[in-house]
């Protein structure tokens, strides 16, 4: 595996700043028919899983999701979850993810909080709503690393066994916008668009799993990363939450404003 990169450590990215248009637009969204579950499944392929307070259930195109489930996709199978504040994530083959917290609260964006758990596989994750008005809100962790983003599309990927082109641990590429990722030891590195973060921890180097317990920037590693079913679609799927959301909105927002809803989504989206 390519030598980490020695780099400066990164203070806390600190958060977005929204116009106050943007904030009084995003506070007049009331919730929407179909906005009032944690999200859903949009498209799927194969086997897809859930597991929730009655155990596992296999799943099907546009079932809701809850907090505190689990989706699970097996091998050949993918699956595209929106969730309520039009984020995406796309789950590759043979992942696990734990939806442990997602509350957006377009009432109350102080109480906004998503927290996923990758346990295994790898997915890619655009960003919504939550990540724009207040990425510190949005936490991805895997056993090895925790990843924060400041309004961006990213994959992440944790690979648990050690092959001769790979070291077990985390790894995330930015392919739009940025993230920081920082490992068990508190260490923490910024991985800009472009880049590619790896984190690992003593219990993988101590199971011969990984040579060094370090986080930082790496060449992009071969076979970790690769596109899915439905990665063609997530651009026309953003958009499609723009206009929906540039609809409702021109419902309810006093007259004057509407005028300023097109490009101020646009913006939003953006960031």
């Amino acid at each position: 595996m390519t030598a980490l990169a020695r780099l400066p450590l990164f203070p806390v990215l600190p958060p977005l700043r929204l116009p106050r248009l943007a904030l009084l637009a995003l506070a007049l969204l009331c919730p929407l028919a179909g906005w009032c579950n944690v999200g859903a499944i949009e498209r799927m392929k194969g086997t897809v899983q859930v597991l929730g307070t009655g155990g596992w259930r296999t799943a099907s195109q546009g079932e809701t999701l809850a907090e505190g489930e689990r989706i699970n996709t097996a091998e050949d199978s993918e699956a595209l979850i929106r969730f309520t504040d039009g984020a995406l994530m796309a789950l590759r083959a043979k992942t696990q993810v734990q939806v442990t917290r997602y509350q957006y609260r377009q009432d109350k964006p102080k109480r906004h909080a998503s927290l996923l758990q990758l346990v295994t596989g790898s997915f890619r994750f655009v960003t919504g709503l939550m990540g724009k008005a207040a990425p510190e809100a949005v936490r991805v962790t895997t056993p090895t690393a925790t990843i924060g983003i400041r309004g961006t599309d990213f994959e992440t990927a944790y690979v648990e066994e050690r092959t001769a082109d790979t070291e077990a641990g985390t790894y995330t590429r930015v392919i739009e916008g940025g993230t920081f990722m920082e490992g068990a030891d508190g260490r923490r590195v910024e991985v800009d668009a472009g880049q590619t973060g790896f984190a690992t921890s003593a219990d993988l180097v101590a199971r011969g799993l990984s040579s060094a317990v370090q986080v930082g920037l790496i060449r992009d590693p071969q076979g970790i990363f690769r596109d899915g079913s439905f990665d063609s679609t997530l651009k026309n799927l953003k958009q499609e939450g723009v206009n929906r959301l540039q609809q409702e909105l021109r419902k309810q927002v006093p007259q004057e404003l509407k005028g300023t809803l097109p490009g101020l989504l646009n913006d939003i989206f953006k960031r």
